[in-house]
């Protein structure tokens, strides 16, 4: 009996200990939530600041509106210009429109309060937003913050890029013009050219040295890979983009998320609605 009473401790004090800090936490959101609250709400009135309380729980005011502007949604990905200061003006992180942030509407690496104040602006507006620090940082602050502390956050939108758009800022910015382009919005430029080399067609197994990466640079996914042609084996736009390849040869192709993975994106690694680029080489065609 003695021995299931140790071992009904071991199994239950965990948990015991982990419901005693989620009710801890749960206590200091909402004493920081009514403290934070009054504190915006006193700057507010006493400094007549203009703000809206959002139904979020984030206060803005917006200064610079653009009725016609788009409206960020799941299949955006939107630039961002912010500045993030203390409630006494203290300057704590900032971007700049050269390395302005690009985040899409599955993101996790922005706090709760950023996304409401991203979602109340569209294309091309600024606001100024009070966020208290349950939306914030709350008990893990980041460098220049203290625990639970409210703070200011100065946003624009500058730009809100579709799927096209974002394929296009990909070849502007990196001054390259595809080599073709085909009816599926699929974009490819080849590397390497042997004219000689056998021909990637339907039902051929295809080695593939491959290199997956976003618009921005960024490497999901790499390695070698042997592909049937016409069995469904990857996503469309890989198989697209061999398909215009012989033995020998490689090349980089681009294509929006249809010929990736859709609207439902690949676990956490790939959201939904993003588009892709691939280097490949074909290395052996049988």
């Amino acid at each position: 009996m003695q021995k299931l009473i140790k071992l009904t401790l071991l199994i239950t004090l965990p948990l015991f200990l982990n419901s005693c800090l989620n009710d801890e936490f749960s206590k200091n959101i909402a004493k920081y939530k009514e403290k934070d609250e009054a504190t915006i709400e006193k700057l507010n009135t006493d400094q007549n600041l203009g703000l809206v309380k959002d139904v979020s729980g984030v206060y803005y005011k917006k200064t610079l509106e653009v009725p016609d502007g788009r409206v960020m949604n799941e299949q955006f990905v939107v630039g961002i210009v912010f500045t993030l200061k203390t409630l006494g003006g203290k300057e704590v992180l900032k971007s700049t429109l050269e390395d302005s942030a690009r985040v899409n509407f599955y993101s996790s690496q922005a706090f709760e309060g950023f996304f409401y104040s991203m979602l109340l602006l569209k294309e091309g507006e600024k606001a100024t937003f009070y966020i208290p620090s349950t939306l914030a940082y709350q008990d893990q602050p980041i460098t220049g913050l203290s625990p639970w502390e409210p703070i200011i956050l100065e946003m624009e939108i500058p730009k809100i890029y579709n799927e096209t758009e974002q394929i296009d800022d990909y070849y502007s910015a990196n001054d390259i013009v595809p080599d073709t382009t085909t009816s599926t919005g699929l974009r490819a430029n080849f590397l390497t050219v042997v004219p000689e080399g056998t021909p990637v067609l339907g039902n051929k197994l295809v080695k593939v040295n491959y290199k997956g990466s976003f618009m921005s640079g960024s490497v999901f996914d790499s390695g070698t890979i042997d592909v049937s042609i016409g069995n469904n084996g990857v996503i469309k736009g890989f198989e697209e983009g061999l398909l215009l390849l012989r033995k020998g040869e490689k090349a980089v192709v681009t294509f929006p998320s249809s010929l990736g993975y859709g609207t439902t994106g690949q676990g956490n690694s790939i959201a939904p609605y993003t588009p892709l680029k691939f280097e490949v080489e074909v290395v052996e065609v049988q």
